[in-house]
């Protein structure tokens, strides 16, 4: 584990979210040393030397805010998928291959049961 100190008026999100982002796991990956593929290491050294944009405070919290919704979205999806298919699990086979083939008409499932 390295620890990383942040340059004052650098929102450690920010930090944390483009060293998330492909361009910094593509440099990262390119240095990373050690024989184990499943775990490969980099030294304090390169993470320094990560490039990472840095543009105005006011984008810098604009992007860290879109993301924040973005994964949130994301979560509220996950969950959502998750409970529909618990729901459908528990339909019948037939009932449930007419419902997602269209075969019911106008029924519509709003909401399913959250038990």
């Amino acid at each position: 584990m390295i620890r990383v100190r942040v340059r004052e008026g650098i929102d450690p999100l920010f930090l944390w979210y483009m060293l998330l982002a492909p361009r910094a796991r593509d440099y990262l990956r390119a240095r990373a040393t050690g024989s184990a593929g499943n775990m490969p290491k980099v030294n304090q050294k390169t993470i320094a030397g990560v490039p990472i944009p840095v543009p105005s405070e006011a984008c810098r919290t604009a992007i860290v805010a879109r993301l924040d919704a973005g994964f949130a979205l994301a979560d509220t999806i996950g969950r959502r998928l998750e409970s529909a298919s618990r729901f459908a699990s528990r339909m019948p086979g037939s009932l449930a291959a007419r419902v997602f083939q269209g075969g019911l008409g106008s029924i519509q499932v709003v909401q399913p049961p959250t038990c």
